[in-house]
């Protein structure tokens, strides 16, 4: 590594959400700044990270389970974060009271908003502080837009040719819906790792035996069997949530109409951008949908999730007729309250934040950033502990788990992006990358020493 440039660090959890994304935003960094760009694997970045100074971390999200890591970070590195799971107005109060506290947010530098929405929420808490947050957006929606839609192109007109115009019903259902993880385990974890107040324990395990979920769940797969038989022209994609087995999705489907597939495969979005008719129950991915003006049906039996309301807005619950022969109008999008998104979404029209996200860089732009492996010894030593530590949690953190969460990034995934992105900014052998450990990948600029 390069002593003389400073390195913004991007860790990766769950790279079929998160990767181009992720990349595309340090790319953008890397054409304003004399820097560096670390990217790839969240987990394998763990044996670097007593040994970085004077970096900038830029989290996929921030919560009080992190408390001690952040602490660890911020000490000798800049700290921000920019939450990949969604806009904080479609969390639930229990769900925000995890990511955000007073005494973690003492420990950063910067979270990055995805809009207005947000600065509104973070005000009526309590929290907002103009000093710690930017409203900034997301780049996962430019990826939606031209020119960046072509890192998803190739794969959106593979899907297109193979299925035509194709039905594509998203799973947003995870705890007690054929999960890949052990529910009691899942439980048990979350409530000795998360919840500490005696309150949101209660309230974790009533909101745990609520049984809509799973109603919803079951409702919305007899849906999507129903939609496959009343349109057999077409192909119906079902998709699981990344975190359900697909094993025992695929058996709540016996004896399903021969046009319904039942498919994980890749990222969402070139998915989303190759169908006809996207369907969910609540999927925060209809955002997206929404961005790409699809015909939209929502199957949410019984609404009782903040998400629930506030994508309602998208597309009404259809409940009435149970065999639903599609045409052009069904589904066509209603008149939206652009504000709305656009408050919610910042880049929802337009995105021109990167020189107030720069500027904040630049205020503690260190010229000599420290970044390199632990020694072997101190290494294995960490990795044992982890195991010991861990033994207990075994049916949480399954390779399953971990797996579908982030198995391998190759380099050749990294460098074909990179060249996507070198094409669209017209400037040829623009960038260097090197893969230098398992997951992990260093992107310089070309003419940099």
């Amino acid at each position: 590594m390069n002593k003389n440039k400073y390195k913004i660090i991007l860790p990766v959890e769950v790279k079929n959400r998160e990767l181009i994304s992720r990349l595309l935003l340090g790319l953008n960094l890397l054409t304003r700044l004399d820097c560096e760009i670390i990217i790839g694997s969240q987990r394998d970045l763990g044996n670097y990270y007593q040994n970085m100074k004077n970096c900038l971390y830029l989290d996929k999200s921030i919560s009080a389970k992190k408390f001690d890591f952040i602490k660890q970070i911020s000490k000798n590195n800049d700290y921000f974060s920019l939450d990949e799971e969604g806009s904080y107005c479609w969390f639930e109060d229990m769900t925000f009271r995890l990511r955000f506290s007073k005494k973690l947010l003492a420990l950063v530098d910067k979270i990055l908003l995805w809009g207005k929405t947000d600065e509104f929420l973070l005000k009526k808490k309590k929290l907002l502080n103009n000093k710690k947050f930017l409203v900034f957006g997301n780049p996962k929606f430019e990826l939606l837009k031209k020119p960046f839609n072509i890192f998803y192109e190739k794969e959106k007109k593979f899907l297109t040719k193979k299925y035509g115009k194709y039905i594509l019903c998203v799973s947003s259902f995870v705890l007690y819906c054929d999960g890949i993880r052990d529910p009691e385990a899942s439980k048990n974890f979350i409530k000795k790792d998360y919840l500490k107040a005696k309150t949101d324990k209660r309230k974790y395990e009533k909101f745990i035996k609520d049984k809509r979920s799973y109603e919803n769940y079951l409702y919305f797969i007899d849906r999507c069997k129903n939609l496959a038989t009343s349109n057999p022209d077409k192909i119906v994609i079902f998709r699981p949530h990344p975190f359900q087995d697909i094993n025992l999705v695929k058996k709540r489907f016996l004896k399903k109409p021969k046009n319904l597939k039942i498919i994980y495969n890749n990222e969402l979005t070139p998915w989303i951008m190759g169908c006809d008719f996207y369907v969910h129950a609540g999927c925060t991915s209809v955002i997206e949908a929404y961005f790409l003006k699809k015909k939209i049906l929502n199957f949410t039996k019984k609404q009782f999730l903040k998400r629930h309301f506030i994508f309602e807005k998208i597309s009404k619950q259809l409940l009435k007729s149970k065999n639903i022969k599609l045409t052009n109008n069904v589904g066509k999008i209603r008149i939206i309250d652009k504000k709305f998104f656009s408050e919610m979404i910042f880049n929802y029209d337009n995105y021109d934040n990167y020189d107030q996200l720069i500027k904040v860089i630049k205020k503690n732009f260190h010229k000599k950033s420290l970044f390199f492996k632990d020694n072997l010894f101190l290494r294995y030593s960490k990795s044992w502990i982890l195991k010991i530590k861990k033994f207990n949690q075994r049916s949480y953190f399954t390779k399953k788990y971990l797996d579908q969460k982030l198995k391998i990034i190759k380099f050749s995934e990294i460098k074909s992006k990179v060249n996507l992105f070198e094409n669209i900014k017209k400037d040829k052998n623009f960038f260097r990358v090197e893969q230098f450990d398992n997951n992990l990948f260093k992107i310089s600029r070309s003419n940099s020493n």
